[in-house]
Order: C-alpha cells, then sequence, then structure tokens
C-alpha cells in the first residue's frame, strides 16, 4: 500500500466490509431477490454505515477522546481500509 510506505506502519488498522444481513438492505430488496442483485441497495446501505461510523470515530462519543485529537489523521482506500496514525 502506496500510504504505509510513504507514512510508516499505522497504529489503528480496520477493514469495513459490507453485510449482506443487515436489517437495512433485507428491508428494501424484494422477497424474490438475494442483496447481490442489487448492488444498488447494498451500495447505499453500505455508505450509510461508513458515515455512521467515521461520524463516531471522529466524535469520541464511544472513547475518551475524538480519535481526530489524539490520530495525526487517517486514510481510507478504495478497499474501506482504515489506517490511522497516532501523534
Amino acid at each position: 500500500m502506496h500510504i504505509v510506505s510513504e507514512l510508516d506502519k499505522p497504529h489503528i488498522f480496520l477493514t469495513l466490509t459490507c453485510n449482506n444481513e443487515w436489517s437495512e438492505i433485507k428491508e428494501r430488496i424484494g422477497k424474490d431477490q438475494v442483496a447481490s442483485d442489487r448492488p444498488d441497495i447494498t451500495t447505499m446501505v453500505f455508505h450509510q454505515r461508513l458515515e455512521a461510523f467515521l461520524k463516531r470515530y471522529d466524535s469520541g462519543k464511544d472513547y475518551r477522546k475524538s480519535f481526530l485529537e489524539t490520530a495525526g489523521g487517517y486514510y481510507i482506500n478504495e478497499n474501506c481500509d482504515l489506517l490511522t496514525y497516532l501523534k
């Protein structure tokens, strides 16, 4: 990964993935369909969850301090790998 070669190893490395069993996906697809039949819905739900996760990640709501306060920065690549560098 280019970022790792430039900035060294991250302190935190998370891979974010989509779960076809999420209720938001199940509620929006037809009864005779599977999630792979509706990539538009699957993508929309994944991005909604990703945005919600990043808001929590940045807010410090689930942690003592915001990760942005303690992090030198974070990066998300095209595979939704989240790399965080602490100060």
